[in-house]
């Protein structure tokens, strides 16, 4: 109890003191640009209005609503919060350097872990409802701020990172609630806080120095050493807390698979940069598939609490990541925050599972692996299509007929080997993801004719369809087989194999250039 309650509390003073440190450190390098001053006011005044119309609701004591209005006084702290964030954010319209958003950022990032500390301590008893007023609020000041300032200001980026962030954090420890239930376990509950809090000391020790590495003028040692630095702090702080706090080496397994996950997510993105649109599909389509496989991993070490706090430390890659220019984020930082997001979106799934197990009838683990198999279903068609394109470019009618031919086998195939490795309810969330992942289809061909969308004049609706049918057709020969943990493993290493193979010989006979420079 003691280690818990300095936790929640070295959490506040840290996220006070550092956020207003950060800021001066930041204020120098970013001014408002002109007209954005209305644009704050204006949406403070909307986000303090909805804050005070929401929490006067809210203090209802009769159901929906919570007992002791935690909901209520969660949502206050992070619609005020939001409010302020504003102003932070408006302070760093235009950066004059990278660094100085880094920095920017880290202050809204000290923010995110003030709010939830806050709250946290205030709500220690039960601080499940406060939390969740806490993420609503917080959600619903950015999104204000998002949509007031100017689209193209850097702040916008700012305004969602703090509150995402925010939210991240809060979902670990609700989590953390779900899956260490009980009263001698409560020093789990505090935990996300103390890896928030290490991650962002320790990529704030790297941005810092990465700026004075500039300041010395030598800026092309100063990015690489700030990284690498800050994931050994991290990793080597995971390190101490798994062997002296938790003793449990899975926080230290989370951590830097987390960390390896993000880090992935911008490699392959910066290699997308000025590639063929075709061929971008293949960066957007892995990073899905990254994000899923930590999840997978993840799930089976801690649960969805081993994803949130994954999610966490993976937060340190972007931070060491933000920069662009006016326009706001980088392409690479715009794929690592959009491969967080899609991460926080599954380990809310998760938490809504949790909080509803008695109305789902039990908790099935089968559910996750469902999930998951749905979003495979959805991410197949865009495989297909980058595959489509890699074999049709400027290859001969023989290649065409012999890849597509492939393509077909291993899409057909694919359903049974979900049967094989998940099971039949595997198989059920594929065809839900085929099924979505096709709505999707529609949506973007619609969005572009023929000689500007890359997702026309290729067949992958007929694939689909024929992965379907085998599904249909096939999978009743196998529904029955029970096979061993070991085999399981193996079909899906073998699965990852064949589909790197395949994607290393198909980029290598494709002819097609990239469309650097253009």
């Amino acid at each position: 109890m003691i280690v818990e309650a300095f936790i929640g509390w070295f959490g506040v003073g840290l996220g006070f003191f550092m956020c207003i440190g950060a800021f001066l450190m930041a204020i120098a390098g970013g001014q408002a640009q002109a007209g954005e001053s209305g644009r704050i006011k204006l949406g403070a005044v909307c986000a303090v209005i909805a804050t005070l119309i929401f929490w006067a609701v809210a203090m209802q004591k009769q159901p929906p609503f919570s007992w002791g209005q935690g909901l209520a006084y969660g949502f206050l702290i992070g619609g005020v919060l939001g409010t302020i964030a504003l102003f932070l954010c408006g302070r760093f319209s235009s950066p004059s350097s990278d660094q100085t958003r880094r920095i920017a950022a880290h202050s809204l990032g000290f923010l995110a872990l003030f709010g939830v500390s806050l709250t946290y301590v205030i709500f220690k008893s039960d601080p499940y409802w406060a939390l969740i007023g806490f993420s609503i609020g917080a959600v619903m000041a950015a999104a204000i701020q998002r949509f007031m300032l100017d689209p193209k200001s850097f702040a916008g980026t700012l305004a969602e990172f703090w509150a995402l962030f925010g939210v991240t954090i809060s979902t670990a420890i609700l989590l953390a609630m779900q899956h260490f239930d009980k009263p001698s376990l409560r020093m789990w509950w505090s935990l996300p806080i103390l890896l928030a809090a290490t991650v962002l000391l320790a990529s704030f020790v790297g941005a810092d120095f990465s700026f004075q590495q500039v300041a010395g003028q030598r800026p092309q040692r100063g990015y690489p050493a700030s990284v690498t630095i800050s994931v050994l702090l991290v990793l080597g702080l995971s390190a101490i807390y798994s062997w002296r706090i938790t003793h449990d080496w899975r926080l230290l397994a989370v951590v830097a698979g987390g960390m390896l996950v993000a880090g992935l997510v911008a490699w392959i993105s910066h290699g997308a940069i000025g590639a063929s649109r075709r061929y971008r599909l293949d960066a957007a389509s892995a990073s899905v598939l990254l994000i899923t496989a930590f999840a997978v991993a993840a799930f089976k070490l801690w649960a969805g609490f081993g994803i949130a706090m994954g999610l966490i430390a993976a937060r340190l890659i972007l931070l060491q990541l933000f920069e662009g220019d006016d326009s706001g984020l980088s392409p690479v930082s715009t794929a690592v925050n959009g491969a967080l997001m899609f991460g926080l979106a599954m380990s809310l799934f998760k938490l809504f599972t949790q909080v509803y197990v008695d109305s789902l009838g039990g908790l099935d683990p089968r559910i996750h692996y469902t999930f998951i198999s749905a979003i495979l279903g959805i991410t197949l068609p865009f495989f297909v299509i980058s595959s489509l394109a890699r074999i049709n470019a400027g290859n001969s009618n023989a290649k065409r007929v012999v890849g597509i031919a492939i393509i077909g086998l291993l899409t057909a195939a694919f359903p049974i080997a979900l049967l094989l490795i998940w099971g039949i309810k595997g198989v059920l969330g594929l065809m839900f993801g085929l099924t979505a992942g096709m709505a999707f289809l529609l949506i973007l061909r619609l969005n572009g004719g023929p000689d500007e969308n890359p997702l026309y004049g290729f067949p992958v609706g007929l694939v689909i369809i024929g992965a379907q049918l085998s599904a249909i057709e096939f999978v009743k020969l196998f529904v029955d087989l029970e096979l061993a943990r070991s085999v399981r493993i193996w079909i899906l290493v073998a699965m990852v194999v064949i589909a790197a193979v395949w994607y290393a010989v198909s980029g290598f006979l494709s002819p097609e250039p990239n469309e650097r420079g253009r």
